[in-house]
């Protein structure tokens, strides 16, 4: 009998974080609160499209550093096996 209650005890918060799970609203910021800071590097406030593009150096291109012919490897006197 206790087992039973222990059961339904453990399992009812776990249904009440479950249960909040699905719930679908539109989310909105609180009153006096605004939705981003000026960058202190910044001119203007950044809008939404750009912050969602990142600028060039946080993508650099990729640079063509691909092998154009095989080399023989010279011997590596510290590439020891391991122990």
């Amino acid at each position: 009998m206790h087992l039973r209650w222990a059961i339904i005890a453990g399992l009812l918060p776990v249904a009440f974080i479950l249960g909040g799970c699905g719930q679908r609203g539109t989310l909105s910021m609180p009153p006096g609160h605004s939705p981003q800071v000026k960058p202190e590097t910044s001119r203007v406030m950044p809008d939404r499209q750009d912050l969602m593009n990142p600028p060039s150096q946080a993508r650099p291109d990729r640079t063509q550093d691909i092998l154009l012919h095989s080399t023989v490897r010279t011997e590596d006197y510290f590439d020891l096996p391991p122990r």
